[in-house]
């Protein structure tokens, strides 16, 4: 016997199926899509307690944004629901690309980045995606460290370019990082490096680290701030001894010390 289906019966049941939540086509939260590429990216940059950074990312992301709190419990709207698996899709591929220039690149760069324009749809997603930058955005104080470290790293080149001393055992590194320490905690110290977009100094930190390798070794073997790192450097007295520093530690490794 055939059924005949009142056509708004058809239409109540589609509406109903819509209206239900669940989890669809999306395999985890926004907020979970998130923090997996931000801590992703922040690891590939050196040793991080990743276990903790996840937690603190989601805990900050989750109170951006709802849309985490409803996937989790199974109470999407449908449309959502598509707009999520979409939106996990193009994170997805972002971490497999590399780009990690929102959470661990320049200060203008994290300024400009935005979620991919998948997610705009979810309640809170430029919200969620912000406050995944701030937790792991690198801090005043890693950036003083960094420096350091790369204009230490680029003092080992030199000298083994340059003058033809090798450093196999990390000699002329490890006594340039122990020279530059009073510099490293002054810095932490002044909080010189803060990431606000109005610091001139945390954007030529960042470009200074990024473009080392354009570094002038005559420069650091003179006890001279290289052009590419100058704009780090606001205060004249606080550059002349950064690079004195650095050039008394070349003198002594340069020539085989």
């Amino acid at each position: 016997m055939r059924m005949h289906l009142n056509p708004w019966m058809i239409v109540s049941a589609v509406m109903g199926l819509s209206a239900c939540g669940g989890k669809g086509n999306a395999d985890q939260s926004y907020c979970q899509s998130l923090c997996d590429w931000a801590v992703e990216c922040a690891s590939s940059g050196g040793d991080v307690d990743a276990d903790g950074l996840m937690a603190e990312c989601l805990s900050a992301t989750s109170a951006a944004s709802a849309t985490c709190a409803e996937f989790d419990a199974g109470d999407m709207s449908r449309a959502d629901e598509l707009i999520l698996g979409d939106c996990n899709t193009s994170i997805a591929e972002s971490v497999s690309a590399g780009e990690c220039d929102a959470f661990t690149g320049t200060l203008a760069a994290a300024e400009r980045a935005q979620p991919p324009a998948t997610c705009n749809g979810l309640d809170g997603a430029q919200d969620a995606f912000d406050a995944a930058q701030e937790t792991v955005f690198p801090g005043s104080e890693e950036v003083c460290e960094d420096l350091a470290d790369a204009f230490c790293g680029k003092l080992v080149t030199c000298i083994e370019d340059s003058a033809g001393h090798d450093d196999p055992d990390g000699l002329a590194y490890d006594a340039c990082m122990t020279g530059l320490s009073g510099r490293v905690s002054e810095c932490i110290d002044n909080d010189t490096y803060a990431a606000d977009i109005t610091n001139s100094q945390r954007e030529g930190a960042d470009r200074c680290i990024v473009d080392m390798a354009e570094a002038s070794c005559d420069d650091l073997f003179s006890g001279s701030i290289p052009a590419v790192c100058s704009a780090a450097f606001v205060d004249a007295s606080t550059a002349a001894s950064y690079a004195s520093d650095i050039g008394n530690i070349a003198s002594t490794y340069a020539s085989g010390g």
